[in-house]
């Protein structure tokens, strides 16, 4: 007798324990969704386009806008500078040598320049205000990733793990650091960032690399 009551009085106490749970829930009042009335409708200014883009090759050419104007390229070798207003080309250039041209690596500008790489080892620096080539540098690997100016040098990172930094007036280079690259790795590089005379940048056994700019020799 004494077990069938202990048993008893254990299901009343669960009962009451999941009766005191439920009534909780139903005291929690979710606030309602506010409703967001700050809805636009984009219209197109005007549109442009260049080359017949990368289709499946690995190619970074990403707009950019300095000076007043809109660059942007074409894997084949085409640079166009627009008015960022109008849409209007400003100048056109082809900079395929004597090969496919191939740019992946690009565009950034400084320095009254804009600056490209390409999957056949050149960095080509370019007047922002006509086009003109104004130098052609080769490095050691594909330029994959975006190139970088500061201290008067211009900075890529290759795919055999090589930081390189070209004089921004001439493209002689200055110096080179080289870093491991694994057997087996993802294609593709980290574009260099720099801040405070140094330079960093990501290598592909997934270390972070730095360098400061005005001591390496």
């Amino acid at each position: 007798m004494n077990r069938l009551v202990k048993k008893v009085l254990l299901s009343i106490s669960v009962l009451g324990v999941l009766a005191g749970c439920s009534s909780e829930e139903d005291t929690i009042i979710m606030a309602p969704l506010p409703e967001v009335q700050s809805e636009f409708t984009p219209s197109t200014e005007w549109s442009s386009s260049i080359g017949d883009g990368v289709g499946s090759f690995f190619s970074k050419l990403s707009p950019v806008y300095a000076y007043d104007k809109l660059f942007v390229a074409s894997r084949e070798g085409e640079v166009k500078a627009m008015d960022p207003e109008t849409g209007k080309t400003l100048w056109q250039v082809d900079i395929t040598g004597e090969v496919t041209a191939r740019l992946s690596g690009g565009i950034a500008a400084a320095y009254q320049k804009l600056y490209i790489g390409s999957e056949n080892g050149e960095v080509i620096a370019l007047d922002v205000e006509t086009g003109e080539e104004l130098w052609r540098a080769e490095v050691n690997g594909e330029v994959l990733a975006m190139p970088v100016a500061d201290s008067s040098l211009v900075m890529v990172h290759t795919s055999q793990g090589v930081l390189t930094a070209l004089e921004q007036t001439t493209g002689e280079e200055r110096w080179a650091i080289s870093t491991d690259v694994p057997n087996l790795t993802l294609r593709g590089d980290s574009a260099p960032a720099t801040v405070s005379g140094g330079v960093f940048w990501g290598t592909a056994n997934g270390r972070l690399a730095a360098a400061l700019l005005n001591v390496v020799s």
